[in-house]
């Protein structure tokens, strides 16, 4: 008897198993592509010593003081259904992409970035599947930052 509850218990694990592979292989299906958007990161004119935000924005390529990020987000699909991506932007005309680690919680995406100067972006995908729609959040000229970050898949 005891027997047959064991088999009954391990063929029940393997069967939640598969459901939860099968759902993240459905969520990383509906992420996978390229992403496109851009942010305005806040300018602080009181941050650095003699520096104004208008100063440090033109040095990331603007000359009217606001400087959009531009940002591409690459997001693939294993066949394992982990959930991949990088996230690219251009800093003045030094590009930088760094690899993301990606995770879902129901509704809920959020991008984590590692490195020097870690940030991260939290939102939700569109219910037709075109847009995500979050914030960004991270360090900026005048130290931690937030600010709303729409991205488009791409047609690339």
């Amino acid at each position: 008897m005891r027997l047959g509850k064991f088999w009954l218990s391990s063929f029940a694990l393997v069967m939640l198993s598969a459901a939860g592979m099968a759902a993240a292989q459905d969520n990383a299906a509906a992420l996978a592509g390229r992403w496109e958007g851009s942010y305005v990161p806040k300018t602080d004119s009181k941050s650095g010593p003699g520096a104004s935000g208008a100063a440090r924005s033109h040095e990331l390529g603007s000359t009217r003081g606001t400087t959009k990020m531009p940002v591409t987000v690459m997001i693939g699909a294993g066949a394992d259904g982990k959930i991949t991506g990088t996230w690219a932007t251009t800093a003045g005309k030094q590009a930088v992409n760094t690899p993301i680690e990606i995770a879902m919680n129901g509704d809920t995406i959020r991008f984590t970035i590692a490195g020097p100067a870690p940030s991260s972006w939290e939102g939700k995908l569109s219910a037709d599947g075109s847009m995500l729609d979050g914030t960004w959040h991270g360090k900026g000229f005048g130290g931690d930052q937030a600010a709303p970050l729409v991205l488009k898949r791409s047609k690339k």
